[in-house]
């Protein structure tokens, strides 16, 4: 049996991202949608849940199901369970999966036969599929005021509103189904992506909170370097007097140190065009002025010029949602499903924060708690060596990772012609070369399995690594990593022969989840398979610790929470005093999660507990459990 079913609720406001219910509407396809009041709801909602034969279609699943879950808590372990089962779709979840598939990942084409972007919700789908506009704007916000009100009391219009939602979710569904270009095979994947996104949602629910003294002292920080960076910038003609921007001398300035090289187009560098003056490029704007732009040119003034631009959305943007996280959590929206299966983070991102010194420290766990993050150890191979062995039947990479060797150092040796062992004892004594060299290695080990040409190397390593290398010196750089790793040749052969199509663009399907991707160019083929495998086997993960931490009374994680998932690192909340055993949990649970998907290359995760979040936090013993890395002096 197939049913769509919605609620109604209050306003979701900040720290409350699950509001009240006020009603549930429903629909099977067969004769009108049907709707009750938030009192009468539990009833039905618990025999859909544990029915086995029902499968319920929702429009952002994860959403509704938390409404039910804070509504009625009794509820949750239905909910996790329906999860498990695969009884759950999500028709707007299913169209990233279609359109990834097909290629055509938020966009579509008009009757031109132009792209045009276009987005995800009910509202959009129900345009694309059905042909019918809903009404978004009358009833939406206004629910609150209805919820003790008996449904025959209420204006026909918030009746049809709700009905209409429904009823259009399960249209929707069949419509994405009996699609001519469909295939079952673009959805298999729906399960095991809902319940990371159910996952997601449930942190995002949660939040994460920030100190406001730390907030205070990183605002004063970065005013005064804007002071500064002022300053510099109005004395040498790159800012007016009004403080606007002279885009005009910065261009110039770019032609300057960076020559031919200073015009960029949106796949790197190119050069200016012949016969094109230096004016007319300034003045067409074909002169880069972004981070990685300035980085190369090697100007001090031109790398102010791009942190002014910085400072500036730091100060006005960043700073001010750190302060709302003093006040309540702080929940970001998590994107379930890029392109490559990785997810992303916005509105504020604390996926991939501000590097400014000082953003990640205005985290902090709440009262009596701390932060326990758990990091995969070099994730991305793990997962090219897996994928490797599993296309050619052997990978040397494979072979260094499971003998605990570390690939960067043994990509360093073999650059310096010494033996591992000399490598490694010189790393142990701080050698400068071997740190230097490691450095390069891992510039190359990282840069050149998504396909980068000695080019784009040269410019992934400056803004990266900072490691300044030559075009020759990349392409003998290339050529070393080729004969380490020489499985390597054969993997970029396959994705040749991907995008040996009339466009040049791959249809890819991916093993070990099968899910596909469309109309793939090459670098991103060459990223999409190994990036793939690592989401999988984080998202694994994710969903298996969340399990725990709501349902699993003898394990550890019980009651802790997670805070942020960073693509292979998770940090969780937990009280201090259970801190080494969550700790020891969370990095077993995501130890075997990640091993289901790389068998044959098995990875390992570094737990580190911090009373606020920082990137350079290590894990500290103390009498054989771990504490928290501030207290490393004290013990």
């Amino acid at each position: 049996m197939l049913v769509a079913w919605d609620t109604e609720t209050c306003l979701i406001r900040p720290g409350l991202t699950a509001p009240p219910l006020v009603c549930l509407s429903w629909y099977t396809g067969e004769g009108n949608p049907s709707i009750v009041g938030w009192k009468e709801a539990k009833t039905i909602l618990q025999e859909w849940l544990e029915d086995p034969e029902v499968t319920m279609i929702l429009a952002n699943a994860a959403f509704d199901m938390a409404v039910v879950s804070v509504q009625f808590p009794d509820l949750m372990p239905l909910v996790f369970e329906a999860y498990a089962d695969g009884r759950i779709r999500d028709i707007l979840l299913r169209q990233k999966l279609i359109d990834i598939a097909m290629g055509c990942y938020r966009m579509k084409w008009d009757w031109r036969g132009r792209e045009i972007p276009d987005g995800y919700s009910l509202a959009k789908l129900s345009i694309r599929h059905l042909g019918k506009r809903l009404d978004k704007d009358t009833w939406r916000t206004s629910y609150a005021q209805l919820r003790e009100v008996p449904l025959e009391d209420w204006p026909p219009g918030a009746l049809h509103y709700a009905a209409e939602d429904a009823r259009s979710t399960f249209d929707v569904y069949k419509a994405q189904n009996e699609d001519p270009d469909y295939s079952a095979s673009m959805t298999a994947n729906e399960p095991f992506q809902l319940r990371a996104a159910w996952a997601l949602h449930l942190m995002t629910a949660y939040g994460i909170r920030t100190d406001g003294p730390a907030v205070a002292e990183l605002e004063s920080a970065l005013k005064l370097e804007r002071e500064k960076t002022i300053a510099a910038l109005k004395s040498n003609g790159l800012l007016s007097s009004n403080g606007r921007r002279n885009t005009k001398e910065a261009k110039a300035r770019m032609i300057a140190a960076l020559g031919e090289r200073c015009k960029l187009n949106p796949t790197g560098v190119q050069k200016v065009e012949a016969g094109e003056s230096r004016l007319a490029a300034i003045e067409a704007g074909n002169i880069s002025l972004d981070r990685e732009a300035c980085i190369l040119s090697d100007d001090p003034l031109l790398a102010a010029y791009n942190r002014f631009t910085e400072l500036t959305t730091l100060i006005a943007k960043d700073v001010q949602a750190l302060k709302k996280g003093t006040k309540t959590p702080i929940q970001s929206y998590f994107e379930i499903m890029m392109e490559t299966g990785r997810t992303s983070s916005s509105r504020p991102n604390i996926q991939n924060p501000p590097r400014a010194p000082g953003v990640r420290e205005c985290f902090v766990p709440r009262t009596g708690n701390v932060f326990i993050a758990c990091d995969y150890d070099k994730a991305e191979l793990v997962s090219l060596a897996q994928i490797c062995v599993d296309a050619f039947g052997k990978s040397r990479l494979a072979e260094r990772l499971n003998a605990g060797i570390d690939p960067h150092l043994d990509m360093a040796a073999q650059l310096l012609g010494i033996g591992y062992e000399e490598a490694k004892a010189r790393q142990g004594q701080g050698d400068k070369e071997i740190k230097r060299f490691r450095q390069l290695a891992k510039a190359a080990n990282f840069g050149f399995p998504g396909g980068l040409g000695p080019k784009k190397f040269c410019m992934y390593a400056r803004v990266q690594y900072n490691v300044q290398i030559s075009e020759e010196e990349a392409k003998d750089l290339r050529n070393r990593w080729f004969e380490n790793w020489p499985e390597m040749r054969k993997y970029f052969a396959v994705i040749r022969d991907l995008c040996d199509t009339e466009d040049g663009l791959a249809w890819i399907t991916l093993s070990r989840s099968n899910r596909r991707r469309g109309a793939v160019p090459y670098t991103a083929a060459c990223n999409t398979f190994f990036q793939a495998l690592t989401s999988d086997g984080a998202k694994a993960a994710l969903w298996a610790i969340t399990r725990d931490q709501f349902l699993n009374w003898d394990s550890p994680l019980y009651g802790t929470h997670i805070v942020n998932f960073i693509h292979d690192e998770i940090i969780i909340e937990c009280p201090e005093p259970f801190a080494h055993e969550a700790a020891m949990a969370l990095r077993d649970v995501m130890i075997s999660e990640y091993n289901a998907f790389t068998p044959d290359v098995p990875v390992n995760a570094t737990p580190v507990i911090m009373r606020r979040w920082t990137k350079g936090a290590e894990p500290v013993y103390h009498n054989g459990r771990l504490i928290p890395w501030e207290d490393r002096n004290n013990v």
